[in-house]
């Protein structure tokens, strides 16, 4: 028996006899045929619980697995439903601001003029009972009357969050000791999936060492 004469059946008429005059035929014994089907069959059984995998999960395995480290020199915090990181050097200082909401802040060593070289700040909502629209009218509401110059304003997709969103501005502030300087921002504003509201603040004054980590600070927020 040939592989010619077994497959023409199957395939139709242009498998079938050829002239042997023109075209050598190929004798494959019957054994040898059958140990490639065998070993055709095996490979097909090994492929099979690939197809039954959930990709999903693969997916969220490899996303978890993947999450960009503490950067080098870093000190973590985490909260109830976020973690950061911060510069090891900066200190960390917790408790409730004059709403009654719940608020850590972090800050980098004062420059000359009195200001914090950096500082990073979460004020955690436990329940936002409003839209999430109208804290970002509001947001903008305040950074007029602070005359913030807001350079960024834009919407953010944030693992385990309904609605992200992330403003960065310019501003000048005086220092305790009756300096101006000017200062760089970036805020991150989310609404996690159990309704807490994220308002995490990243600062750093102009020429400051901590300027140049303020991408490292901002990158390190997580919702968990």
């Amino acid at each position: 028996m040939d592989l010619i004469s077994v497959l023409g059946p199957v395939f139709g008429s242009g498998f079938g006899p050829v002239d042997p005059s023109r075209t050598p035929r190929v004798h494959i014994p019957s054994r040898v045929f059958f140990s490639i089907a065998l070993r055709a069959l095996a490979a097909l059984i090994l492929l099979l619980p690939l197809a039954s995998c959930d990709w999903k999960s693969v997916t969220l395995e490899r996303k978890i697995w993947s999450s960009d480290p503490k950067p080098a020199g870093f000190a973590e915090h985490r909260g109830d439903d976020y973690r950061v990181a911060y510069p090891a050097g900066w200190t960390l200082r917790s408790g409730f601001d004059r709403l009654g909401h719940e608020y850590v802040e972090i800050n980098g060593p004062a420059t000359p003029e009195g200001a914090f070289s950096g500082r990073a700040r979460v004020v955690r909502w436990a329940s936002y009972p409003y839209q999430f629209e109208d804290r970002l009218v509001e947001y903008r509401r305040q950074a007029d009357r602070a005359d913030r110059t807001i350079k960024k304003d834009e919407s953010l997709v944030l693992d385990r969050a309904r609605r992200g969103h992330r403003f960065e501005y310019t501003a000048k502030v005086k220092t305790v000791r009756g300096r101006t300087v000017r200062v760089r921002a970036t805020d991150t504003l989310a609404l996690t999936e159990d309704g807490v509201l994220l308002e995490f603040s990243v600062t750093a004054a102009d020429g400051a060492a901590a300027a140049a980590r303020v991408a490292e600070v901002v990158g390190s927020f997580r919702i968990h």
